[in-house]
């Protein structure tokens, strides 16, 4: 198990992220990948055709150079599969650790919070009363708009200072075999 800190842990959960994004497009292009990119000499089978004029012989390579390539494309599509559910299993564990620490340390609870001021914030910015504010100032001081919306800001920011001071001094332990890449 390797110590680190809760904003390590969030960004090796968005490497992985990435990398299982990567991962399952390479699963479903090996996958939908014609068996003759596997085989070089199953491209050129009518050349060969031509070339000797034994349809039976033809017929037999062929056949073989079709098991070498389904057996080939298949060690290479379940390579890339047990890829994609290694990230997955590793993915999941990782955002259970680092969930069960966001509970743990109150980080869910300011999340909670933050989501919400972040809200009121853009409905407010969007608002024909925000809009107005700006033209009629006054207003908007009488009646208490701008304070309002400066309480609101200092707030979030208040809460992304203690998230991000929580995220670098939280340590959990992970597996090596999750942080291994």
């Amino acid at each position: 198990m390797a110590k680190i800190t809760l904003g390590e842990a969030l960004s090796t959960l968005k490497r992985k992220e990435i990398k299982f994004l990567r991962a399952i497009n390479n699963y479903a292009e090996e996958a939908d990948t014609p068996l003759s990119n596997y085989v070089e000499e199953l491209g050129d089978i009518n050349l060969i055709l031509s070339e000797t004029g034994d349809i039976e012989k033809v017929r037999k390579l062929k056949e073989e150079l079709n098991e070498k390539a389904k057996d080939e494309k298949e060690k290479v599509v379940n390579e890339a599969k047990d890829e994609v559910e290694k990230l997955m299993s590793d993915i999941i564990k990782l955002k259970l650790t680092i969930q069960k620490t966001n509970k743990e340390v109150g980080i869910d609870d300011y999340l909670s919070e933050l989501k919400y001021l972040k809200i009121a914030l853009s409905q407010i910015g969007r608002s024909d009363l925000f809009r107005g504010y700006r033209k009629n100032t006054q207003d908007a001081k009488e009646y208490g708009l701008i304070e309002f919306v400066d309480n609101l800001e200092k707030r979030k920011y208040e809460l992304e200072s203690k998230i991000l001071n929580k995220n670098h001094t939280t340590l959990i332990e992970i597996p090596d075999e999750i942080l291994e890449d």
